[in-house]
């Protein structure tokens, strides 16, 4: 399904129109409302950096074990085995959509990332403070600490900083990694006006081996690396502030003979979202080897080659007065954005730099509505001008609810339009060990995902199907190309739990399948299964849960990683899958102390003199021992 342009410019002012129509419409949130939240400590993200949307903060132990960014996104994914090394969902409609980045390679860091769109905002009385440690067997030195502090100032002002390290010295040889993140942010809500802001800066240091060189079986300790002196950077840095000022009048309302009461009367609000980025990866090799790389075009002594790219972007919102009725909300907004990207690289000593900034201006427009048990959202932008002229994104969402009571259950549909330029890496590359300059048509992609929830029994089935016209893929020569032919993708997803007494179960299966295994390569079948025991344990005192879980699929042909372009690409060399990894784990939660212990890859030990690999040239980790301790001071 494809729109042409004069199609989507009707639609978009028929979006506009219906903007204008209902401009009583007020906003209406899948998760909690304001008055559900506890009165001393709740928190909210910001929907497409402007709409406050509140969420729920976890205080189970659910999943604890699961500490692992990667496997909190995908119940099956593709790494190169250390922690906080590049990875990949092998789920192509993953449960988490990807933010949008014109920077290829946060793609494959994004499970670790801290964003300015995923940033949460706290209202907090009292000093709030969580510390997260997990630490590995010692010759791995591995690491992970995650803390966060906020406190509101007064009843208006909010401020907080968070702080993350993922740091390992890895299984194999010259895999080390090092991974910073810290934040700081801050909100003010007020009667009339409210601002959040918030200031990121993750960087990230990793050796490249390039896997091992497959021969006769040896300690990990012990492999031969394919790189023996190879290197990457990986930064990101964001500044975001987002206000908002709420226009109308006031009135007042007498309340006793001495008293009135001041009552605002809300016209509308408008908001101002400012963005900036700073984006930048760097490869080096100081040893390159002509049999990994094929070729080497400016210095056979030494590579050193990186990229930046920069944005800045403004944007103006305006958004209708929030009315809300019996059983009805609605609320409409409509605005317009200014992007400004620089793009430019080094190859060695050599700096190559574009003449002018790639500037685009888009027209955003959302609705947002519930009806009783229904409820939909609309959300449009497209690009009147510049670089990205006639690009779009149309995503509609319908909710819908069945029942009553404990017998309730509800269905969704979602679908999404969109056509993007491809991305600047795919279209032209000038390194050391790689050069391509293209000329790729724009993408079209339409996906729709249609789905039942049903909480009586623990149940959500869903379906799903896409197709990607100018479908872009990085081939078995590790060079982006450009499918001329739509790639066409559906997936069959089912999540059941089971619950007996006091022994538990979650389970996922996925079925999935692409029409052209050669650009595409998806397990067909994927499942995660867990199965655990919980109790109360020393009067109430302690609550625990231990069992198992397992990840599988179906085999497939490998996937392969070309550290210098930090992208995975087509391979033919094996078959992976077939091959379950199974976790063993004991979660505990002693007031506002959350532990766990786990073996992961238990069943490795009996592989006797071989790996397992669920990427080409890398193996998966033997068997380790992993302790994780939560604190959550709120005092």
């Amino acid at each position: 399904m494809s729109l042409i342009n004069n199609d989507l410019v009707k639609i978009y002012k028929l979006l506009i129109f219906l903007v204008f129509l209902i401009n009583n419409f007020v906003d209406y949130s899948y998760s909690q409302d304001l008055d559900s939240l506890p009165e001393n400590f709740y928190s909210w993200q910001l929907d497409e950096a402007y709409q406050k949307n509140y969420i729920e903060l976890d205080t189970i132990i659910d999943n604890f074990h699961i500490y692992n960014p990667i496997d909190q996104y995908s119940i099956f994914t593709t790494s190169l085995g250390n922690l906080g090394s590049e990875n990949k969902s092998n789920i192509f409609f993953s449960e988490r959509e990807n933010n949008y980045s014109d920077f290829i390679f946060d793609e494959t860091f994004e499970p670790f990332l801290l964003t300015a769109q995923s940033q949460k905002y706290y209202f907090s009385k009292k000093p709030h403070f969580d510390l997260k440690y997990i630490m590995g067997k010692k010759q791995k030195n591995e690491n992970t600490v995650n803390a966060l502090y906020t406190q509101n100032i007064n009843e208006k002002w909010n401020l907080g900083v968070n702080y993350r390290l993922y740091s390992s010295a890895g299984e194999f040889a010259n895999t080390q990694t090092s991974l910073h993140s810290y934040n700081a942010f801050l909100s003010y809500i007020g009667s009339r006006y409210s601002m959040h802001a918030s200031f990121v800066r993750n960087k990230f240091r990793l050796e490249e081996n390039g896997g091992i060189i497959d021969t006769v079986y040896v300690s990990p300790e012990f492999t031969e690396p394919r790189l023996s002196a190879a290197s990457s950077i990986y930064y990101k840095r964001d500044f975001f502030v987002s206000q908002e000022y709420k226009f109308g009048t006031k009135s007042y309302e007498l309340v006793n003979d001495t008293t009135n009461k001041e009552i605002f009367h809300e016209i509308g609000r408008i908001n101002y979202v400012f963005n900036i980025e700073n984006n930048y990866r760097k490869y080096t090799d100081a040893s390159p080897v002509d049999s990994f790389y094929r070729n080497i075009y400016l210095d056979s002594l030494k590579t050193s080659d990186s990229l930046n790219l920069r944005l800045i972007e403004n944007t103006f919102i305006w958004t209708f007065k929030e009315i809300t009725r019996k059983n009805i909300k609605f609320r409409t907004s409509f605005g317009s954005s200014l992007e400004n990207m620089k793009y430019y690289s080094f190859k060695g000593y050599i700096f190559t730099d574009e003449s002018e900034y790639y500037t685009s201006a888009k027209a955003v427009s959302d609705i947002f509505g519930k009806f009783g048990k229904i409820a939909f959202a609309i959300n449009a932008k497209y690009y009147f001008y510049g670089f990205k002229n006639e690009n779009y994104t149309v995503k509609f969402n319908f909710y819908k609810l069945f029942g009553i009571s404990k017998e309730a259950f509800d269905v969704y549909l979602k679908t999404k339009i969109e056509k993007t330029n491809p991305l600047l890496y795919e279209q032209s590359n000038y390194s050391n060990n790689f050069i391509w300059e293209n000329s790729f048509k724009e993408k079209t992609n339409t996906s729709l995902r249609f789905g039942v929830n049903i909480p009586s029994i623990h149940t959500k089935i869903e379906f799903a199907a896409g197709k990607y016209q100018n479908y872009v893929y990085f081939g078995l020569d590790t060079i982006p190309h450009q499918l001329v032919n739509n790639l066409n993708i559906i997936s069959f997803r089912a999540h059941k739990d089971f619950n007996l007494w006091r022994f538990k179960s979650k389970n996922k299966i996925i079925y999935q399948f692409a029409d052209n295994e050669d650009v595409m390569r998806l397990p067909q079948l994927a499942i995660y299964h867990s199965l655990y025991y919980e109790s109360f344990f020393f009067k109430k005192a302690l609550f625990a849960q231990i069992g198992y879980e397992l990840r599988y699929s179906t085999a497939y042909k490998s996937m392969s990683y070309m550290p210098a372009t930090g992208q995975f690409y087509l391979s033919d060399d094996i078959n992976v899958g077939e091959y379950p990894v199974i976790n063993a784990f004991l979660n505990m939660k002693i007031r506002e102390v959350s532990l766990f212990i786990k073996f992961e890859h238990i069943n490795g030990q009996f592989l006797g003199n071989e790996y397992a690999y669920n990427l080409n040239h890398y193996p998966i980790n033997s068997t380790a021992f992993k302790f994780g301790a939560f604190w959550r001071f709120n005092d």
